[in-house]
């Protein structure tokens, strides 16, 4: 979808789009100014509106993905990918005034996510000391969910933070021999906005061409049948 595989070559004769071209013929072709430089359009308006229609499509596209994943447990966690997961969580007293709302997070990642995407899980909460829900890895059934939510539930915040021994106890002792890589889906936030700007640059300089062509089309001298 880059818009300048679809515009032509520089323009040697005009200094800015909005100035008279020097040449006897340049006015002729529509021309926009794109990064400062002139270049001539070489498309027909059929070709415009399809690039147009489709452009508009794909940033449809790229805005309902993007709410998606801002919506449920995948507004904080993302999308969970892989079969077996060990969910941390920080329960130290400087996260007194977030807790509440990572917790509604956690358990709303536990039924959407984990119950219907997960092979097994565990959660460990971490402060000063380790509190695990289960000592190691479990299948991930209904009940079991059930019963993690209720365990999320009564976490509260206090002391200080050991991050070293809650990756230690969250590691698996022995290594898959076979394990699962999870798919790529590109769920990268900051590369999807940066997709949905390049978009939108594209859009507009698309439209603004456009614009350019009917009003070329618009000075041509009609032609008067006799």
């Amino acid at each position: 979808m880059d818009i300048s595989k679809r515009i032509g070559p520089n323009c040697t004769h005009q200094k800015s789009a909005w100035s008279p071209a020097a040449a006897k013929h340049c006015s002729i072709f529509p021309s926009m100014e794109v990064n400062g430089t002139v270049r001539h359009i070489q498309w027909t308006p059929r070709e415009i509106e399809v690039y147009i229609t489709c452009l508009e499509k794909v940033m449809r596209r790229y805005v309902q993905r993007l709410q998606w994943l801002l919506t449920g447990s995948r507004r904080l966690f993302g999308a969970i990918l892989e079969r077996k997961v060990c969910i941390l969580l920080d329960t130290s007293g400087s996260m007194g005034p977030y807790l509440q709302q990572v917790k509604t997070e956690l358990i709303l990642l536990i039924w959407e996510q984990l119950r219907k995407h997960c092979d097994s899980f565990n959660l460990i909460s971490f402060a000063e000391g380790l509190q695990l829900w289960q000592d190691t890895l479990v299948e991930t059934t209904d009940a079991a969910c059930h019963e993690a939510m209720q365990w999320v539930t009564r976490l509260h915040a206090e002391g200080s933070t050991s991050v070293l021994q809650a990756l230690l106890a969250s590691s698996t002792p022995e290594p898959d021999p076979d394990p699962m890589l999870p798919l790529f889906e590109g769920d990268d936030l900051r590369r999807l906005a940066q997709e949905i700007t390049k978009a939108r640059s594209f859009l507009w300089l698309a439209r603004a061409f456009r614009s350019q062509l009917q009003k070329k089309q618009d000075a041509e001298p009609k032609a008067t049948a006799l």
